[in-house]
């Protein structure tokens, strides 16, 4: 299965690591198109979890940083 980055495949590093363990029980390969492929590579293992953790962390900051600007916005 190809997918364009980590952080598409799911929303959450956890649900992410689950989702490529159970697709990778059934025989389905998950490749990434700005990654290396995962197969049995320690390193790009880690390099497809760190990007799952950073986008994850950058949703998190914009969230904050959308829910502070509403509350600055005059009414």
């Amino acid at each position: 299965m190809w997918c364009l980055s980590p952080d598409r495949l799911a929303r959450s590093f956890a649900y992410q690591v689950l989702v490529i363990d159970e697709l990778a029980r059934f025989g389905v390969q998950v490749c990434f198109t700005d990654s290396p492929p995962i197969d049995d590579d320690p390193q790009a293992r880690l390099l497809v979890g760190v990007q799952g953790l950073f986008a994850e962390y950058e949703r998190a900051k914009l969230a904050e940083r959308v829910r502070r600007g509403g509350r600055a916005q005059p009414r």
